[in-house]
């Protein structure tokens, strides 16, 4: 089984504290990290959302690939209804187009096959990098005080983890993971009322507590079960949740 799952932008869209000036740094160093960090998010974010619009489950690149491989155009006659984006109005028209489809059938499914290992090679790389700027990101959070952000960006963490493991079905993996979904989660619950942001956050930030709490709840369910749907409402539930996050603010 495959399952796609989504990417947290925010966790990667804020600049950096900035440096300690009472060490030998500048404000204006500070600011041109800042800059810098803001460019570098920029960009990478750009790349997150292009990944997430191929991996979309009802109009992704795995979608398209799956869709030309039912047309089985090997097996295909003139008398079938193919949609090969040209109106043909002949028999003739329409065997001489089957014709083309069928010598270029070989090379198309080369071509997705191609286009989906790299999709997945470009998945890997920004996973990598997501994880790397989120745990510093903890480290910033936790080190200016703001413990509830900190929390949130944790229990995410954790939730992405989860959910990686059960779109891989490394089911051992996520077992491992989800006590310490739990505990992320409890934190997060214990920080909820040092939360200083905005009211609209305050109650996005319940939202997204909710909303991981109910993933951990369906893992616990597929434990009990084995029920696919369960790990199916997970990952739903995980997108719900990023969903939510990506408009919570956060400071820098």
């Amino acid at each position: 089984m495959t399952y796609r799952t989504g990417f947290f932008t925010l966790l990667i869209l804020a600049v950096l504290s900035g440096c300690d000036w009472g060490s030998g740094g500048s404000q204006a160093q500070a600011e041109q990290e800042q800059q810098q960090q803001a460019s570098f998010d920029e960009k990478f974010n750009l790349y997150i959302n292009g990944y997430n619009v191929l991996i979309t489950d009802r109009s992704g690149l795995a979608t398209y690939a799956e869709n030309y491989h039912l047309l089985n155009i090997p097996e295909a006659t003139p008398a079938n209804t193919l949609n090969l984006g040209a109106d043909i109005p002949s028999f003739e028209g329409a065997l001489r187009s089957l014709q083309e489809g069928k010598a270029a059938d070989p090379r198309l499914k080369t071509a997705y096959a191609e286009s989906l290992a790299a999709l997945d090679e470009l998945g890997e790389s920004l996973l990598v990098v997501q994880r790397q700027r989120s745990e510093q990101r903890v480290v910033r959070l936790k080190e200016a005080g703001h413990v509830a952000e900190a929390s949130l960006v944790e229990a995410l963490q954790k939730t992405d983890l989860l959910a990686t493991a059960v779109s891989r079905n490394e089911l051992e993996e996520a077992a491992r993971v989800a006590p310490e979904l739990e505990a992320a989660l409890a934190a997060m619950r214990e920080n909820a009322d040092s939360y200083d942001g905005s009211e609209s956050g305050k109650v996005l930030y319940g939202v997204v507590t909710t909303t991981l709490t109910r993933v951990l709840g369906c893992w616990r369910d597929f434990e009990a079960n084995q029920n696919e749907v369960d790990l199916r409402t997970l990952i739903s539930f995980y997108n719900s949740a990023l969903r939510s996050a990506s408009s919570i603010p956060l400071p820098a």
